[in-house]
């Protein structure tokens, strides 16, 4: 099992819009602020949604003093965070990232998880596709459904942003702190990064990092340096005074489309900042020891084992 808990694309904004709690008793403000948001109402029941609800893994030992006693649910809101490319001419818009950000407020922490958009995973009622086509193939609804059915979790909720949302962020914050490594120095160059070393990339240049794909691992260290620059947007943005996070948030809110209202992000934001949550954890599916590449009618897709996949995934988002 591969897990990446470092330092912890697209971003999710929700993890920014969070944040917004931290003006204290501003309440009609952030109201005001949080409706620049485009809101969606998903209009799906969790039936409909292929919610799993959790199931401790078999490692869980529970007591069998009260066999009757039901297992006591997580505290953890897993959200879909999904990254668009710009429109096509016909309308439709391809995800180019797939996460999860899991709120965890039992073990005080956000964990991001990346779907690998390679990842051979079944649309509910349309057949067997890659992750990456799911939003082009049936919008949010049918990206929540993907993962609640192939990885048996409960997500309910999304938020989704483009490539301008992007570039408008990490220019709002001042840039991201990033050490780019000596194979990533070609494909950075055409931004103005010629050797390697640690710059505070802009917003141009953090959005041309986080689409290197033909170098390094491939699309696997592509998902990594995604979540790396979310979770150095997230930081900036906590290590802001109030003042300025007020007026950088007003400036993104737009870029943001959600399903979560108003309410639900305020309340969310007051649990993370009362409970203090500052770690953010990282990790991918599919996992290395279980994925391989597979040529399924002509199409080139990453298969993995799901049993295992889906065991390790919940002890990561779940039981960590």
């Amino acid at each position: 099992m591969k897990f990446f808990k470092r330092k912890a694309v697209k971003i999710p904004l929700i993890i920014l819009c969070v944040i917004l709690i931290l003006l204290g008793g501003a309440y009609g403000y952030v109201r005001y602020t949080l409706g620049k948001i485009t809101t969606v109402n998903l209009n799906k029941t969790p039936e409909e949604l292929e919610v799993h609800p959790y199931q401790p893994s078999t490692s869980t030992t529970i007591s069998t003093a009260e066999p009757t006693q039901p297992v006591k649910a997580p505290n953890i809101k897993n959200i879909a965070l999904i990254g668009v490319d710009k429109a096509n001419p016909d309308g439709s818009q391809r995800s180019d990232s797939v996460m999860v950000a899991s709120i965890d407020m039992d073990h005080k922490k956000i964990k991001l998880t990346s779907f690998m958009r390679d990842s051979y995973i079944e649309e509910p009622g349309r057949g067997y596709s890659r992750m990456g086509h799911t939003y082009q193939d049936g919008g949010p609804v049918l990206t929540i459904q993907a993962i609640n059915k192939n990885f048996e979790l409960d997500v309910t909720d999304y938020v989704k942003v483009d490539f301008d949302g992007l570039i408008s962020i990490v220019d709002s914050i001042g840039g991201v702190q990033i050490t780019i490594k000596d194979y990533e120095v070609t494909p950075m160059s055409a931004v103005g990064i010629n050797k390697a070393g640690k710059y505070n990339l802009n917003g141009k240049q953090a959005l041309a990092y986080s689409r290197i794909r033909h170098y390094g691992d491939a699309d696997y260290e592509r998902t990594e340096r995604q979540r790396d620059v979310i979770e150095q947007i997230f930081k900036k943005l906590t290590s802001q005074g109030t003042a300025s996070m007020a007026s950088t948030m007003t400036k993104l809110l737009p870029y943001v489309e959600t399903s979560l209202t108003s309410s639900q992000i305020m309340d969310l934001g007051y649990q993370v900042v009362s409970e203090g949550i500052k770690t953010v954890e990282q990790s991918r599916v599919p996992y290395d020891d279980s994925v391989k590449t597979e040529y399924i009618k002509g199409v080139y897709y990453l298969t993995f084992d799901k049993d295992s996949t889906i065991q390790k995934l919940h002890k990561f988002i779940y039981e960590d």
